[in-house]
């Protein structure tokens, strides 16, 4: 059931290295049961499903577009009455009595994305009667009955925009609906991740399947190439983890759904089906057994046997910034009643509300209540999933914070459910007290790096030691993986106008020293025995709210991407020895 919300050409491949393609065979090998893997094993995190990240991992362009905002013909573009829509997401209806022309329903398709998206000619194809307009980057060249031939410039500052100006009413049963948007140029009938505009592009005179006649083409092969290095695929983003309060599954996106702004877990099964990869998920905070049991079973019908499940429970419930971070506390304190008179004695005492001036005016009862909930909720969600995939498919992640190991016990402890865990789960992240510090504003690149490879890098790697150091000697049995990490220079709320900062940080993840860094870092967490790695995340434009993309968006030259290629060649570093920090000569000859 689609829920009414409102949200924010391929690059030739080089041939891969024997040794390259040995290593990635290696990473796929069936691994221990019930345990993560025990060589060093690198995934990466798919990014949220919006108009504006620069990862558009459909060839269905539609997919990812900005819910319909109601608008006006010759007037604003959100400022209409609620659009009428069928349960799919489509609109059944315009109101020609609204003003400025009537009712229109407006999407952007990309947006804030100069020249970071194909240009070229899109496609779009549609079931019913209507009219659609194109605007911004994108001009109308033809039109047939049920399709559109749409010119776009990607590099205009302006976006993507189609409106939907006329539609047959329901009453008829036409209505305009069932978009596609195929996106320009097609995949290589023998090569699967190989994206093509014609014939040409394709190894061994294969076909050059274009999008436009391929509905079925669920990928865009350019999407599947830049993940083909990792093992593992976290789709916390795809789940909508820190945005939604799922609580039943019948408020999940179906497969039918105009759009997905969580993605179905058909789809997700198929991305590790098509990859030969392990997935990531997070159970909803607020979601019932029942939800938990439905999302379970999909997976299972559509996931290979070969393919293994990471999961853990929500993202993060410690952390302010997330919406969940509350409501589990306050779950807790309803749960245990040992704890709810603390619960309730914070910012107005023993009226009844719990956790009200947590996190503000700190409250023992409501973490100890956030952490027994977060530790049970894991571990019914977990019990769940191995009732249905067996023990052997199924990794039990816990995830906690670094360096926090009385978190780390309070969640393993809890009803012994150290006892069901195969994996703690911690972020590692470097760079985040930088931009705390308005010093660094004044900084040039080479004061920068300094600090993050003499104090930021080190301090990660001992908070991680740490952790390493309490597993060995209080839960021996249970690995320390990282469910996130990497950079995280972000500037601080009171810094996030600072230009001078976000000018330093966008370019410090644009230089080469950068891959210097995160080699430090890598090769700091295989020393300690590093298990799983899980990049944050693989493909994001730089925002003032973080740089976090190895990749800035999908089509970028891997070469000019120190984060992504650095990823790359420590995966191949795992098997080949020899190569320096730098020696970007090695990886513009070895890694694709």
């Amino acid at each position: 059931m689609i829920r009414n919300t409102s949200r924010q050409a391929a690059e030739p491949h080089a041939t891969l290295p024997v040794f390259f393609m040995v290593a990635s065979l290696f990473l796929s090998l069936p691994l221990v049961a019930g345990e993560p893997p025990n060589q060093p094993t690198l995934g990466a995190s798919v990014t949220i499903l919006l108009e504006n990240t620069g990862e558009y991992p459909f060839a269905d362009a539609f997919k990812a577009s900005l819910p319909w905002q109601s608008g006006e013909l010759m007037g604003c573009f959100d400022c209409g009455p609620p659009l009428d829509l069928d349960a799919n997401g489509w609109v059944r209806t315009l109101d020609d009595t609204q003003p400025n022309g009537g009712q229109v329903a407006v999407t952007l398709v990309f947006n804030d994305l100069s020249g970071e998206y194909p240009s070229g000619t899109y496609n779009v194809l549609y079931s019913g009667s209507g009219t659609l307009e194109y605007e911004g980057s994108a001009s109308l060249v033809s039109r047939s009955p049920g399709r559109d031939v749409v010119d776009v410039d990607a590099s205009s500052p302006d976006p993507f925009v189609m409106t939907l100006i006329e539609t047959d009413p329901m009453s008829n049963g036409d209505y305009l609906r069932d978009i596609r948007i195929a996106m320009p140029g097609g995949v290589c009938s023998n090569a699967p991740l190989t994206a093509c505009a014609s014939a040409a592009d394709c190894p061994m005179a294969a076909s050059c399947n274009l999008f436009v006649n391929h509905p079925n083409q669920r990928f865009h092969p350019q999407f599947l190439r830049n993940l083909e290095p990792f093992s593992v695929i976290r789709v916390k983003d795809w789940m909508e983890t820190d945005e939604v309060d799922f609580v039943d599954f019948v408020d999940y996106p179906e497969l039918d759904d105009a759009r997905w702004p969580s993605v179905p877990p058909e789809v997700m099964a198929e991305l590790a089906n098509v990859l030969d990869v392990d997935l990531w998920i997070n159970v909803p905070h607020l979601a019932t057994d029942a939800f938990v049991t439905t999302f379970a079973n999909q997976l299972y019908t559509h996931l290979e046997s070969e393919r293994r499940l990471y999961v853990a429970y929500s993202n993060e419930v410690w952390n302010t910034v997330f919406r969940q971070h509350l409501p589990v506390a306050v779950l807790g304190c309803q749960a245990y009643a040992d704890l709810q008179a603390g619960c309730d004695a914070d910012d107005v005492p023993m009226n009844g509300t719990y956790c009200e001036g947590h996190p503000t005016n700190f409250n023992n009862s409501c973490v100890e209540a956030q952490r027994r909930w977060t530790s049970e909720r894991s571990v019914a969600s977990w019990d769940i999933f191995t009732g249905i995939f067996g023990i052997n498919r199924i990794v039990r992640v816990m995830s906690s914070q670094l360096g926090q190991t009385d978190m780390h016990d309070d969640l393993l402890s809890w009803q012994n459910a150290h006892l069901k865990t195969d994996a703690l789960a911690t972020a590692t992240y470097f760079g985040l007290a930088l931009g705390a510090d308005p010093m660094v504003a004044g900084w040039n690149l080479n004061q920068l790096f300094e600090a993050i490879t003499d104090s930021e890098i080190p301090t990660t790697l001992s908070e991680m030691q740490n952790d390493v150091d309490f597993l060995a000697n209080n839960y021996p049995n249970i690995p320390l993986i990282q469910y996130e990490g990497g950079q995280d220079l972000t500037a601080s709320t009171a810094l996030q106008s600072n230009t001078n900062m976000r000018t330093l940080f966008d370019n410090a993840n644009r230089d080469d020293r950068m891959a210097d860094a995160y080699l430090q870092l890598l090769r700091g967490w295989k020393a300690q025995g590093g298990r799983l790695f899980m990049h944050f995340q693989n493909v994001r434009r730089f925002t003032e709210f973080g740089r976090y993309g190895a990749l800035e968006y999908q089509d970028q030259p891997h070469a000019s991407a120190p984060k992504y290629r650095t990823l790359v060649a420590f995966n191949d570093e795992v098997f080949v020895d020899g190569f320096e920090t730098g020696d970007l000569a090695f990886w513009s000859s070895s890694v694709p």
